[in-house]
């Protein structure tokens, strides 16, 4: 068990079912950024469609969901219960370097900026895209490598 005058945070309630639901520490610099983010994502969907392109809702759900699920992981118990138990940290640390990156690639936010930004942002996504150090960076055995040793530098 760990004492309080070890911890640098407050320690929490104990972990209950009722402390699932309930348990919540709120940032509200997160949620500014999550709520931003979301609205210029969906202000993207509408200026795609207005130009009579067809943007599927299925993406824009997908995205919407990441950064929902970013926000629940960070901020729900997982965030209250993080520093003062393992498995809640754990199941974060996943959560967060798994399943929130496959929902937000989904809504294919780079594909939407090019498609519904002005001219000036698509070309210089283009040429981003084009560069040799995109090309490093996504090279699939960089990719690897960055996935398989991050758990290894959060935890040791």
């Amino acid at each position: 068990m760990v004492t309080p005058a070890l911890t640098t945070v407050p320690m929490p309630a104990p972990l209950t079912g009722s402390a699932v639901a309930t348990a919540w520490r709120w940032n509200p610099y997160v949620v500014a950024v999550l709520l931003a983010v979301a609205a210029l994502y969906v202000a993207g969907t509408v200026l795609v469609r207005r130009s009579g392109e067809a943007w599927p809702v299925n993406r824009t759900v997908a995205f919407l969901l990441g950064l929902a699920l970013f926000g629940w992981t960070t901020m729900s118990f997982l965030g209250v219960y993080q520093q003062v138990l393992f498995w809640p940290r754990a199941v974060q640390i996943i959560t967060l370097l798994m399943v929130v990156p496959l929902f937000l690639a989904l809504g294919a936010p780079v594909r939407l900026a090019v498609e519904g930004g002005p001219r000036w942002l698509a070309v210089a996504i283009r040429r981003a895209l084009a560069s040799r150090i995109a090309a490093l960076l996504t090279f699939p055995a960089v990719v690897s490598l960055v996935f398989l040793v991050t758990p290894f530098t959060v935890y040791f």
